[in-house]
């Protein structure tokens, strides 16, 4: 089946848009495989980079650490409860 933009424009036309989305598709997937390929490079080099805190101290300062950004990350929390 045909769609309405095939019916619609002369043959040569037809035959520009399909060799011009072919190779638009072409290059997405080019674009896309780069893409892939820098993720997961950029994945392992923090993996490698990433270790685990040895001590319960140290997990305890992570934790705040971690706390700490989330609440920056969102813009902070209320310093009350507001009701529900």
């Amino acid at each position: 089946m045909e769609s309405e933009l095939e019916v619609n424009l002369p043959y040569n036309a037809n035959r520009f848009l399909t060799a011009t989305t072919k190779g638009l598709a072409m290059a997405t997937a080019i674009e896309s495989d780069s893409f892939l390929s820098f993720i997961r490079t950029e994945a392992a080099e923090l993996a490698a980079r990433h270790s685990l805190p040895e001590s319960k101290q140290q997990w305890a300062e992570k934790r705040s650490e971690i706390r700490s950004k989330l609440a920056k990350a969102l813009g902070g929390f209320p310093n009350s409860k507001c009701e529900l």
